[in-house]
């Protein structure tokens, strides 16, 4: 703990910063179990705050099998649409955060909440995929059960983070619920009056 407060008084900025941050983050979480705030609203939630993370790495191999070093058309083009989808998914959860916190310090603090739980699942879930180790000084078997403690440790970890997002999903308050119901009818009332709308064209034109 002390060579922790170390770090952080010799880095200053840096170091106050991730405190402010993790006692921010501690803040969220307790709101989010109260009901004061909605960090989740759906498992889709869940997935997109994840997905907003692990895209890049698939989406990054693709630009660099396009030749991104040549700076090709291809690898270009590339490029933007690794953009447009990072954008496109951080959209959608900034829509969805601001729908269930529409005031703007709950939604900034659900926003900090939601996105650093993914981040840390998604370091954590990638520790346990490739964590390992490789000295040189012991055997392969002991490098082999070494690096599955490790992973089991960080599998742990993830598992918890991810049943802390789990349940931070906020049920439904009635005035979400009629909100939804409302929506639904205004579109189902939509979608009636473009038919009828179709049907007495097609009399019109027989």
């Amino acid at each position: 703990m002390g060579s922790l407060f170390n770090w952080i008084h010799n880095h200053h900025i840096l170091g106050y910063g991730i405190l402010g941050m993790f006692f921010l983050l501690v803040i969220g979480i307790w709101l989010g179990f109260s009901g004061k705030i909605g960090v989740y609203s759906s498992g889709k939630d869940i997935g997109r705050t994840i997905l907003l993370w692990l895209a890049p790495i698939p989406l990054s191999l693709i630009v660099a099998a396009c030749g991104w070093a040549q700076h090709t058309a291809t690898s270009k083009f590339a490029l933007v649409a690794v953009v447009g989808v990072e954008l496109f998914v951080l959209g959608m959860i900034l829509a969805e955060t601001w729908r269930e916190n529409p005031v703007v310090w709950q939604f900034g603090l659900a926003m900090l909440t939601k996105i650093t739980l993914s981040f840390l699942f998604c370091v954590m879930a990638w520790f346990a995929l490739v964590g390992g180790s490789n000295r040189k000084d012991r055997t392969p078997l002991e490098n082999l059960v070494e690096s599955s403690v490790a992973r089991l440790k960080w599998l742990a970890a993830a598992g918890a983070i991810g049943f802390l997002m789990v349940r931070l999903i906020r049920k439904k308050s009635a005035r979400r619920i009629a909100m939804d119901k409302a929506v639904e009818q205004g579109a189902t009332m939509f979608g009636k009056h473009v038919q009828e709308t179709v049907d007495k064209a097609r009399k019109m034109a027989a």
